[in-house]
């Protein structure tokens, strides 16, 4: 009986490890299956209620780069609805996703930036380009969709010197692309991340999740 119990105990354990070695998949099989592989660990930045900027507070350049790309992914605290609020039309500000600044006490003077917001109607997270410009603010229309839980790409490349190019991507999906007239500052850029706003403070704590940020550098 002794021995039919030991047996039976390393025939679960043999079981167990197969089980283990089937749930794991390898970055090319995620691609042909149209998943993502999640990895343990990220970073987590958190905009606390009637807070604006994200902490922990991170200070990053990124000196010799032509470009940057992040992975993201918000939860459900990025849903909010400001419909019942005076405020209401706010809902659809945008607010600050990441991006590039080259003056660092002066965000707006040459900056490219990722704006989103919440739909209440789509009940998606939209995604822009934002840009400043000499001082000038522009905006554009919602490019990119995301859900809360969803991993996505963000690239942005500033090679070409006088333009800027947007790069969103989803595990499984076609890369979307747009390029903008942008005169690229001297010298290496800093990162912006995670801001809630537009004029709105955050109604609640707002998280983001940073899986990975890479440059032409590296």
């Amino acid at each position: 009986m002794r021995y039919l119990l030991i047996i039976t105990g390393l025939l679960l354990l043999a079981a167990c490890k197969r089980s283990d070695t089937a749930r794991t998949i390898t970055a090319e099989a995620a691609a042909e299956r149209h998943v993502t592989v999640v990895p343990a660990a990220y970073e987590q930045y958190v905009v606390n209620a009637g807070g604006r900027g994200s902490r922990p507070m991170r200070v990053l350049r990124f000196p010799g780069a032509e470009w940057v790309e992040w992975e993201f992914a918000f939860d459900s605290t990025a849903i909010y609805d400001f419909s019942r609020e005076s405020y209401a039309r706010d809902q659809y500000d945008w607010n600050k996703l990441v991006g590039l600044k080259w003056d660092f006490l002066r965000p707006r003077n040459n900056t490219l930036l990722v704006g989103w917001r919440w739909n209440l109607e789509t009940r998606q997270l939209e995604l822009a380009p934002y840009l400043h410009a000499d001082g000038d603010r522009e905006m554009h229309k919602p490019m990119y969709f995301v859900v809360p839980g969803e991993r996505f790409g963000v690239r942005i490349d500033w090679s070409a010197k006088t333009s800027a190019t947007f790069t969103f991507t989803k595990a499984g999906e076609k890369p979307v692309v747009r390029e903008y007239t942008f005169s690229v500052p001297d010298g290496d850029p800093w990162q912006i991340l995670h801001w809630f706003g537009g004029t709105q403070a955050a109604p609640h704590d707002i998280a983001l999740r940073v899986y990975a940020t890479r440059t032409s550098a590296d």
